[in-house]
């Protein structure tokens, strides 16, 4: 038994706080219009918000992207800091056409929570963020608790809502709407409801929902596939390596028609197979699969694609897979006159299903009369395995070390070592389990990240004996050396990827991110430009990429409208943030480096220019002290 001051000395503690979490409506489509323009407007929103904040009292505890979060001692406090924002933003919008104003949803909420370190948790802080998904544009709305500490002691009137169901909140919340002629809900539209206390729901489109990130914060990664698509690409000089008489090609995720949903991550694998062979021909230009496959599930539009993506042929397909029945059906769709150049369909056993393949392989190569080298037709009939078992397994562990993510990592390495197990020279799989054990390194995911290096250093010398003329394996190598400071042998591994598949995106943009971190930053900007060619539709990674180069090149203005788009891809990549802010205290823009500096301190508290020396791989002294003079003037402490 435990005596009572030992109970009490393990609890956790606790207070009450009033809650306020905000974020902006419609922020992605924004940011689609004019990623530039939105940043700015975001930027300065949020500094009124914050000031507003402070003004009254309360502690912003965090930024996420486009949201605010904070806590007050007084639950009256919190309000007034509300009306005060909203009515501002309202003044702010008079002259703004609507399609640009920057509009705020304000949830409200009183409740318990734990406050450590500037991080603050609890149930309460979830119900905070239901509460502000649930208000309207331009308004303010508060849970039950909120309303019952506030309603007699200020003049304002609420709009009652009724008991809301939320999501993974056990029990119905009550939610109340703030009346105020400068809120979206004015006296008149109360007036028109029933009286308080009955159950009264707003009109439709003012309960449309839009979930956001939660106050709790969640990490999101440095990715090399970012699923926040923008209509804007960024504009590239076109590559040398790629002539306009080359035939430009796409190919889109092949529908999944099989009665089990799940098995699109085969139907996906399919697509991203035909992708890779394509792309090993040097003779055609090959869109990468992270901008092919923004398309999935949307009307086909052929024109609009070609246009977007620039290219000459599209592909489209359908895979069906009962049993061990499979049925492959593919066309190859020409841009300019909207005609189906070939199309097939292909039945047979899932043992057959590398022989399916190839033969729609040949046939798009051969109805795009494309001239093979002896080398690439070598190439095109080389499968990295013989086993449908553990290729079924690789596709599974593709899928969810696709996610970019902790957990996604984490099970990713139970399939790819199942898939060793099923062939135990599959090389590809053996680097790719070396790639998920170097993230987990990288991204700091593990305990002991020297531990995880070293098991991503064991694994891809395996791949290596068993296939050095593989793409992929010499891509991780050259990742996995980098992380262990060999430059040289890094740059070489990725190049020699490149050879092999010359129309591989993400080498390219990996051979340019070595290539900063070896000391070229030069080099490194005509590669990543490459990249961006090859995947129009590219990732905030990217743009990250991109970015490092110009700032390494002191081009520190171009540095700053890179990163910017980066962040508004990615807005819980710290490590942007912080070459961004590196970049605007070099370019003397003090007080905007000061302010990224803090967002990512709100996120990492005891983050410092120690920690992130310790993650960027220079190999010119001079690069990391670049970035530290600039980190260091914005306010990172050493």
């Amino acid at each position: 038994n435990h005596s009572l001051s030992e109970m009490q000395s393990h609890q956790v503690p606790r207070q009450l706080a009033a809650i306020l979490m905000a974020d902006i409506a419609g922020f992605s489509r924004l940011t689609q219009q004019d990623e530039d323009e939105t940043y700015v407007n975001v930027r300065k929103s949020l500094k009124a918000f914050s000031k507003i904040i402070e003004n009254k009292g309360g502690e912003v505890i965090g930024y996420q992207g486009d949201s605010v979060f904070a806590v007050f001692n007084s639950a009256r406090d919190a309000l007034f800091c509300a009306i005060e924002a909203q009515q501002h933003f309202h003044r702010e919008n008079e002259s703004v056409p609507d399609h640009k104003k920057i509009q705020f949803r304000i949830g409200l909420n009183l409740g318990d929570v734990i406050q450590e370190n500037n991080h603050v948790f609890g149930d309460d802080v979830n119900i905070t963020s239901r509460i502000e998904s649930l208000a309207p544009v331009g308004g303010i709305s508060i849970s039950g608790s909120f309303y019952d500490a506030i309603s007699s002691k200020v003049s304002y009137e609420f709009l009652f809502r009724g008991e809301q169901h939320v999501k993974n909140i056990s029990s119905p919340v009550r939610v109340y709407d703030v009346v105020n002629e400068k809120l979206s809900v004015t006296t008149a539209q109360k007036a028109k409801t029933n009286k308080p206390g009955s159950v009264n729901w707003l009109p439709s489109i003012l309960i449309t929902l839009v979930v956001i990130i939660t106050a709790a914060g969640i990490y999101h990664f440095l990715s090399s596939i970012d699923q926040t698509r923008t209509s804007e690409s960024t504009t590239v000089t076109p590559s040398e390596n790629y002539s306009e008489r080359k035939p430009s090609i796409a190919v889109l995720p092949f529908s999944n028609l099989s009665n089990d949903a799940e098995q699109v991550y085969f139907s996906d694998g399919i697509s991203e197979d035909l992708i890779t062979d394509l792309s090993k021909v040097s003779g055609l230009f090959v869109i990468a699969r992270a901008s092919s496959f923004r398309y999935r599930e949307k009307e086909l539009d052929i024109q609009a694609i070609g246009k977007e993506l620039n290219i000459n042929y599209l592909v489209t397909g359908s895979v069906r897979k009962l049993g061990s029945v499979i049925r492959i059906g593919a066309q190859l769709l020409e841009i300019s006159s909207g005609k189906q150049v070939w199309g097939d369909r292909y039945d047979g056993h899932i043992d057959d299903i590398f022989t399916l393949q190839d033969e729609v392989l040949k046939k798009i190569v051969g109805a795009l009369e494309v001239k093979l080298t002896d080398r690439e037709k070598e190439n095109l009939t080389e499968r990295f395995t013989n086993s449908v078992a553990a290729y079924d397994f690789f596709l599974k562990a593709k899928s969810q070390f696709d996610r970019v993510s902790s957990v996604g990592n984490k099970a990713s390495k139970v399939f790819f070592e199942q898939a060793i197990e099923a062939d135990p020279d599959f090389a590809d799989a053996y680097a790719y389990l070396s790639w998920s054990y170097g993230r987990d390194y990288f991204f700091e995911w593990v305990s002991d990240p020297e531990a995880a290096l070293k098991s991503a250093d064991d694994l891809i010398q395996k791949a290596m004996k068993r296939n050095s003329r593989s793409n992929v394996v010499n891509m991780i190598y050259g990742i996995i050396k980098l992380y262990q400071g060999q430059h040289a042998e890094a740059v070489s591994a990725v190049e020699k990827a490149i050879s092999l598949n010359p129309n591989h995106a993400d080498s390219y943009a990996m051979l340019a991110f070595i290539l900063n971190y070896s000391g070229m930053p030069e080099k490194s900007l005509e590669v990543i430009r490459t990249a961006m060619n090859l995947n129009p539709l590219h990732s905030s990674l990217y743009l990250n990429i991109l970015g490092q180069s110009q700032f390494l090149t002191s081009r520190y203005e171009e540095a700053v409208k890179t990163f910017s788009k980066a962040i508004l891809r990615n807005p819980e990549d710290n490590q942007i943030r912080l070459w961004l802010a590196a970049s605007y205290s070099l370019m003397g823009n003090i007080e905007e480096a000061e302010w990224q500096v803090l967002e990512t301190l709100s996120q990492r508290p005891e983050y410092s220019i120690k920690d992130l020396s310790e993650r960027v791989p220079f190999k010119n002294p001079d690069h990391l002290d670049l970035l530290s003079i600039g980190l260091k003037r914005a306010g990172l402490p050493e």
